[in-house]
């Protein structure tokens, strides 16, 4: 254990700056770095283990949301990199369409409710503030549960379009 603890730390010394030099390139609509500091450790967060299954396997989708892995707008039905695009779920043009889904998009309304409910916040927060919140919410956070069960929710409606 101490052998696997001094790896981890050498490898996060050795790697920091490039991991920095990446993660400001981040191309994805709520950049990486407004929300952590170093790579994340969530799947080797000792807590994850005592989450339910559906939630272990749930955070694969929180991931690739956090990533901007997961298509949630398009130009004229196409992935673009346009300014402003179609809101999947919705087709509101909106210029960031992860914070648009995290924080009003209407189709989304209860999950959202249930995010802000257990982690305490007013569901109508915008600018970011409820993006900011339910993207890095940690595997002992009281609302980890809804902010997974939303990725994987928004993962699959992706996916059955």
């Amino acid at each position: 254990n101490k052998y696997k603890t001094a790896i981890e730390s050498v490898s996060m010394e050795r790697c920091v700056g490039s991991w920095s030099e990446g993660v400001a390139r981040h191309r994805a609509q709520v950049p990486y770095s407004s929300f952590a500091g170093s790579p994340g450790g969530l799947l080797r967060d000792p807590s994850v283990q005592d989450l339910p299954w559906s939630v272990q396997i749930g955070i694969r989708s929180l991931i690739r949301l956090r990533a901007g892995l997961i298509q949630l707008s398009s130009r004229n039905g196409k992935p673009s990199s346009a300014k402003y695009q179609e809101c999947f779920s919705c087709t509101r043009v909106v210029r960031n369409a992860t914070v648009h889904i995290l924080e009003c998009c209407s189709n989304w309304e209860q999950h959202r409710a249930a995010f802000c409910h257990a982690a305490d916040l007013p569901s109508h927060a915008q600018g970011g503030r409820l993006a900011l919140a339910n993207l890095p919410c940690r595997a002992n956070h009281p609302a980890f549960h809804h902010a997974v069960q939303f990725a994987v929710d928004i993962d699959r409606a992706v996916h059955a379009i």
